[in-house]
């Protein structure tokens, strides 16, 4: 599979002012790897989504009636908020961890305590 690499932009222009300026870059396969990266920015705000092959990127360019920029903000919103709850949980987990932790060390400080005041 042949490696393709591609940049697009659009700039509406009124009046003088720029009310949209938009930025595509794809690069298709560009490992060998049957994958597709996508980069977009509007208006300054970026984003980036990877897809793991060429089919699942061209069924979901079919199967929405967005445009591509639209398909990859989405996408790339999506994975943000996956790797947000991920990064959330594994912050409960940690927690978790620590209180069960803690709960455990005042038990064994509390046991000493109380072998102490029986020698006593």
């Amino acid at each position: 599979m042949n490696k393709l690499l591609t940049h697009s932009q659009s700039i509406k222009i009124i009046n003088g002012k720029v009310i949209d300026n938009n930025v595509i870059d794809l690069a298709i396969n560009p490992n060998n790897q049957n994958k597709i990266y996508a980069s977009a920015s509007s208006n300054g705000k970026s984003f980036n989504t990877k897809y793991d092959s060429l089919g699942k990127f061209f069924n979901k360019l079919r199967s929405n009636r967005l445009s591509l920029l639209d398909v990859i903000k989405n996408d790339s919103k999506k994975k943000h908020n996956l790797s947000n709850s991920s990064n959330s949980s594994k912050a409960r987990k940690s927690k978790a961890v620590k209180s069960s932790k803690a709960r455990k060390s005042s038990k064994a400080r509390k046991s000493s305590k109380a072998r102490r005041a029986k020698k006593n």
